[in-house]
């Protein structure tokens, strides 16, 4: 509101000196007073003169039509802009006692001040002053408007040149106005709008709303229709149109949902699309918050020193802020690991653990760090099979193990705490390992060959977890391998059924002592992996081994928990409708515990006989009969 004011004052003796000289257009100057003279003086002459002559029509003197218009344009931005000055200052004046009223008095107590603030705060937003400000400045933009507008045509009457220069100045300058008034339409972030874009916006929602709610309204007329000749009964009620008056108080879901409604429509769906497109319609808005793209370039490039001094911040944003489903976060990463000195000065974020949350943050930074790639960093990993993404992570491999051990410390304090998002995390970042040992081609077994590097870095990651016993992996079925090192140095096999499984397990393990809460375990590599990888509960349609063959005894670990009274009742497909809600677990953790089932033999009597319900047989095996110790094992459908 102060810069208001000057402006006006200023624009105001611009616009009235250019009335000093055009409002004489519109009344009769010294020329037609002469021009009145000689026509008077004309008419005297041929009254005394012997000879008749015709009389001389004395015409009036008119303005012109262009005259008028010019002058009233410009009368009318000097009568807007003088408005727009009283107004700034009324505006100012009325915000001033606001910002008084911050002073707290010596008389009064803290909590009736706030109290006090409070009401004038309210005050100030129920009677929309806020919006004042936008009001005087749109009303200034309209004086200009106007002046310009007759500027143009007080100048072609002139000289077409200066004329036309300045209408097509002016119509630039409008075309200027306004993209950036419907820039907020498109770009709701960016920092250009015009008083204008308000009235835009109303105006875009309002028909949003209309055509959102006519849509609706005619596919319930339609739905209506059809269903009183499928019951042969009319129900006028059906045709109430308060159904859609929804849309009327919610102008943000009416654009969300006239969309896909129009392409229902057009495409002729089902009712059931119906029903599902308004159900995703209608659910809130969910998801993190991500930052990516330029707002991550403009943090990375001016806050860099920053983020490099203070590992906690480099932590949250891995476990609150960044995704790798963006390329550019992927970028990021690369950029990080891809510097030697860099990577020294990281290893302060694997360091002094002290929370869960910093466990979970160093854990997703790792995470992000060794799976992020880019189309040329393939190109480099494929030369070097993989090395080149672990070429500068020895300071990170050195502080690893102390790392590990912090992170199974917060590991127990996780799960005294009944939370399973650390362990969510270790889980994840183990999945990723395992991925990354899959995408070394060969067996290299020394130094000089490429890939070594990659394979013994994936290896020492697994080993220094599996030595921390509040992270180590439970065996899924009696023939795993004790010992890690012996599985890693396997060549004859592939390691990757086996520590998918039992990574798997370990996750459902801490799960169902956590008691089954909901959290990040349902889907614990959103955000951690690049887009279109597969998640960890995906692994049977990676490496499940499919056809004939021998299954091997469930592990203790995992028949203990499929003999679970709540599993059993989850996991039994007849029964699944009459399970209380409360009883029921997760379709993930369903999913989930019979891909674990299908890759070990069928339980037996025998184990029944320990305990185990002859119900939870039924559900996961072809026969009761089974009781060797090794069955022929059954087709795994993912």
């Amino acid at each position: 509101m102060k810069a208001i004011i000057p402006f006006s004052g200023l624009f105001a003796a611009t616009v009235a000196i250019f009335l000093v000289d055009s409002h004489k257009s519109l009344s009769p100057g010294p020329s037609a007073d002469s021009a009145l003279t000689n026509a008077l003086l004309a008419q005297l002459v041929l009254a005394s003169s012997v000879t008749p002559v015709t009389a001389v029509d004395i015409e009036p003197v008119r303005p012109t039509h262009t005259a008028i218009v010019v002058n009233t344009l410009w009368y009318l931005s000097l009568v807007i802009s003088l408005i727009c000055a009283v107004l700034a200052t009324m505006v100012q004046d009325w915000l001033k006692e606001s910002a008084v009223e911050d002073v707290r008095p010596s008389v009064a107590t803290i909590e009736r001040h706030g109290l006090t603030r409070l009401y004038s705060h309210t005050a100030l937003e129920r009677s929309r002053l806020d919006h004042l400000p936008t009001c005087v400045v749109g009303l200034m933009h309209s004086a200009v408007a106007l002046f310009l507008i007759g500027l143009s045509l007080y100048l072609f009457p002139l000289h077409s040149t200066p004329g036309f220069a300045v209408a097509i100045a002016s119509g630039l300058g409008a075309l200027f106005y306004g993209l950036v008034s419907v820039a907020p339409l498109i770009d709701q972030e960016g920092p250009y709008y015009t008083p204008l874009s308000y009235i835009l916006s109303v105006a875009f929602y309002s028909s949003a709303v209309l055509i959102a709610s006519t849509l609706m309204y005619i596919v319930n007329v339609c739905a209506a229709a059809k269903d009183w000749i499928s019951n042969k009964h009319v129900a006028f009620g059906d045709l109430d149109p308060r159904q859609v008056f929804m849309f009327l108080g919610d102008p943000a879901l009416s654009v969300r949902i006239i969309g896909p409604l129009c392409h229902w429509v057009l495409r002729s769906r089902s009712m059931e699309e119906l029903d599902e497109l308004l159900e995703r319609a209608f659910e809130p808005l969910q998801g993190r918050p991500v930052l990516a793209g330029r707002a991550l370039a403009f943090l990375a490039t001016r806050m860099r020193a920053y983020l490099l001094k203070h590992p906690e911040a480099m932590r949250y944003l891995s476990r609150c802020l960044l995704s790798l489903e963006y390329q550019s976060v992927c970028d990021f990463f690369i950029r990080l690991r891809s510097s030697r000195a860099v990577m020294e000065r990281l290893v302060a974020v694997f360091q002094n653990i002290d929370s869960v949350f910093a466990a979970v943050g160093a854990m997703r930074f790792l995470q992000m760090l060794v799976s992020a790639e880019s189309h040329v960093d393939n190109q480099s990993q494929a030369h070097s099979n993989q090395d080149h993404r672990w070429r500068y992570m020895e300071p990170v491999l050195a502080a690893f193990p102390a790392f590990a051990k912090q992170v199974g410390e917060q590991a127990d304090k996780a799960l005294r705490q009944r939370d399973p998002v650390l362990h969510t995390a270790v889980a994840s970042f183990r999945w990723t390992l395992i991925q990354s040992l899959g995408a070394v081609e060969g067996e290299p077994c020394t130094a000089e060959q490429p890939g070594f590097l990659a394979k013994t870095s994936v290896h020492s990651m697994l080993i220094t977890l599996e030595s921390v016993e509040s992270l180590r992996m439970r065996t899924a079925s009696a023939t795993d391998h004790p010992q890690l090192e012996t599985l890693l140095q396997d060549s004859s096999t592939d390691p990757r059924l086996e520590l998918s499984t039992r990574n798997a397990l370990t996750l459902l393990d801490c799960v169902q002592l956590c008691d089954w809460q909901p959290g990040d375990w349902h889907k614990p590599d959103l955000n951690y992996l690049r887009k279109g990888m597969p998640s960890m509960w995906e692994w049977p349609r990676l490496y499940g081994c499919h056809g004939s063959g021998t299954s091997p005894l469930a592990s203790k670990t995992l028949r203990e928990l499929l003999s679970q009274d709540r599993v059993k009742v989850s996991m039994q497909r007849s029964s699944a409708t009459l399970v209380p809600d409360a009883l029921r677990l997760e379709p993930v953790a369903i999913h989930a515990l019979r891909d674990l089932a299908s890759v070990v033999a069928p339980l037996t009597p025998e184990f029944a006989a320990k305990g185990q319900a002859r119900e939870l047989d039924n559900a996961l095996t072809p026969s009761e009969n089974s009781s060797v110790d090794v069955v022929p094992k059954t087709t795994y459908i993912a």
